[in-house]
């Protein structure tokens, strides 16, 4: 049975070419995805992300822009199916730790008003991608595909332009560096570039035409009457959801 994210992202896992690409990401998702990582929006902030993706659930289409960015870029650099798999896999992924790994509640962030993307998010997943745990249940070649999955997310947090994001992450470099991390990579850069345009408030990458009807086909969670009535019973955005538990407290 699927997962939520699994099913979230259902039609980017099935167009992975390669099996051992897709059973790898699939393993992530189902091993290291934090339960609640669905509901959340795609900026803590308020800023750098489109406005339709500073809701509830904006994390999920967020990480459908990125995945069809990196689906362009893989063509203009004329990558092989199998990089574009591995790129694409990092894509689904790639803010799995976001607002922090599978330990944490999630929710319990959001009715505090206290959600906050962690920095260093990138490294973390990807040291946990390559933990012994995940890989003693792989073989031989579904390890070199975790590694290559690893290597890309853990790059993708370049600079954004300000001083403030410089500073970050210069201290996410040095958290990688400590840990004995690999240098950037090609596939983390396009994962970068991808990621970068893709959180432009700017830009609206159109991501109905990529998945016919897959509006149809997807349900948002936050859409389930009963699974989480705290915040179905909030219709609007993240920050109405917050201003509105501010006025109850």
């Amino acid at each position: 049975m699927l997962n939520e994210l699994e099913q979230a992202f259902e039609p980017e896992l099935a167009g992975l070419k390669h099996h051992q690409v897709r059973s790898v990401v699939t393993f992530i998702i189902r091993e290291l995805a934090p339960k609640e990582i669905v509901f959340m929006p795609s900026s803590s902030t308020g800023t750098h992300h489109p406005q339709d993706e500073r809701v509830l659930g904006g994390w999920v289409m967020h990480g459908k822009r990125v995945v069809l960015m990196c689906k362009h870029l893989a063509r203009v650099f004329d990558l092989p199916s199998y990089e574009t798999d591995v790129l694409v896999a990092a894509a689904i992924v790639h803010d799995l730790y976001q607002y922090g790994d599978g330990h944490i509640t999630l929710l319990g962030q959001l009715k505090t008003g206290h959600l906050k993307t962690d920095v260093s998010h990138a490294a973390k997943l990807a040291e946990d991608i390559v933990g012994s745990e995940l890989l003693v249940s792989c073989n031989y070649a579904e390890t070199i595909v975790l590694r290559e999955i690893a290597d890309t997310v853990r790059w993708h947090s370049g600079r954004w332009g300000s001083e403030r994001d410089g500073e970050n992450f210069s201290r996410a470099l040095a958290h990688v560096w400590e840990k004995g991390g690999s240098p950037p990579s090609k596939l983390g850069f396009i994962l970068h570039l991808a990621d970068y345009v893709a959180s432009r408030d700017s830009i609206t990458v159109d991501i109905s035409y990529d998945h016919p009807a897959w509006e149809k086909r997807v349900k948002w969670p936050v859409q389930r009457e009963g699974k989480i009535k705290v915040i179905t019973g909030h219709p609007g955005s993240l920050y109405e959801y917050k201003r509105s538990r501010a006025k109850e407290a």
